[in-house]
């Protein structure tokens, strides 16, 4: 499929990384606890889950937008990523969640890399994933050093 990529989606998939980088760049310089949001950790790391159900919610759409027995899977992994998310947050320690993070949102776009091969998505959609993908991990990254 050949879908132009709406300017928009790509404004809107790299604004949502600002609050990524916002939360590493204030426990880099010290920034652990904010005024009238608390924890910085807690709050990116909540931040993190809305935006990991969401892209899982958004695979797991795709299956619709092509439905084959053989993409079905696609269900399955999304529930999973999601699923996994929120056991992580609510029963580990916040370095083993981030670390989780990282490999989580390291699969979605390896699947995102599928789904392209599959031309289900368009190059610019993946260009647009890599990109605010690559920006999000390199601020987990630099999250998991200051937790």
């Amino acid at each position: 499929m050949n879908r132009e990529l709406p300017v928009l989606y790509a404004c809107l998939a790299l604004a949502g990384t600002i609050p990524f980088i916002a939360g590493a760049i204030g426990l880099s310089v010290g920034y652990s606890f904010l005024p009238v949001v608390g924890a910085t950790v807690i709050a990116v790391s909540l931040y993190a889950l809305v935006i990991l159900s969401f892209m899982a919610g958004s695979q797991w759409g795709m299956f619709f937008i092509a439905p084959h027995p053989r993409r079905a899977w696609l269900l399955l992994w999304s529930n999973f990523v999601a699923l996994s998310g929120w056991c992580l947050f609510l029963f580990t320690a916040p370095i083993i969640f981030i670390l989780g993070l990282i490999i989580l949102f390291s699969g979605m776009l390896f699947v995102d890399f599928y789904l392209q091969n599959l031309e289900i998505t368009s190059r610019n959609y993946l260009g647009v994933r890599i990109t605010a993908t690559i920006i999000t991990l390199i601020a987990l990254g630099v999250i998991a050093l200051n937790v």
